[in-house]
């Protein structure tokens, strides 16, 4: 709770906004098809951000979107892998990913919008994350109890054999599935029951990450 006090009272600083916003527009500087609006600081401060006025329509429109001329189906593998590559290349990502927050516009482009929420991952911590994926993928519930470990969610060795049973149970569920048909947001959300059933603690910028996936997944 005191982590996402911290993460709202940042969102009323436009000026820590600005910064989110200018830093995520420097990292897309060689990708195509996704824009970020431009700030006009002159008429911006503290209390006020002053972007520039992109033409488009919301990106849960489809009437819109196929009004365009353009495929959602597409739109949608885009915005999946902005997502992936900015949270595991960059360990910088938008948190808010609402359908309010991303707009298209008629030639196609994705634009992104409110940075007052982002997320941080460290090197290390990016590798042990796509570790902990591909023990999901793979439903090694073993490896992925260890990964939870080394990313700092530990377990009292006499719950250890118990939450390893109930993540194998949840993982087998979905064993057969490729990994393009995989309801990440579903298993995401019932990873975290069984996180809180063992009051674990499960790290802030972690549960930033999880919320980002189920909302971009929605």
């Amino acid at each position: 709770m005191e982590e996402f006090a911290r993460t709202i009272l940042d969102e009323l600083d436009y000026t820590k906004e600005r910064r989110n916003l200018e830093r995520y527009a420097q990292n897309l500087a060689d990708t195509e098809g996704v824009r970020i609006p431009r700030v006009y600081p002159q008429a911006s401060g503290r209390e006020v951000l002053t972007l520039e006025y992109i033409e488009g329509v919301r990106v849960d429109d489809l009437a819109g979107v196929q009004g365009y001329g353009l495929d959602p189906a597409q739109l949608a593998g885009r915005m999946a892998r902005l997502l992936f590559r900015s949270a595991f290349g960059w360990g910088f990502f938008h948190a808010d990913p609402h359908p309010g927050n991303f707009r298209v516009t008629p030639q196609g482009e994705l634009v992104l919008l409110d940075f007052g929420m982002v997320g941080h991952l460290s090197r290390p911590e990016r590798g042990r994350l796509l570790e902990l994926v591909l023990a999901v993928v793979d439903s090694d519930a073993v490896r992925a109890a260890d990964r939870l470990a080394e990313l700092g969610v530990p377990i009292a060795p006499g719950q250890a054999t118990a939450f390893r049973h109930d993540l194998e149970r949840l993982l087998y569920q979905y064993i057969e599935l490729p990994i393009g048909q995989m309801p990440m947001g579903d298993i995401l959300g019932r990873f975290l029951e069984i996180v809180r059933a063992y009051q674990l603690h499960l790290p802030a910028h972690l549960s930033i990450l999880a919320k980002t996936i189920m909302m971009a997944e929605g």
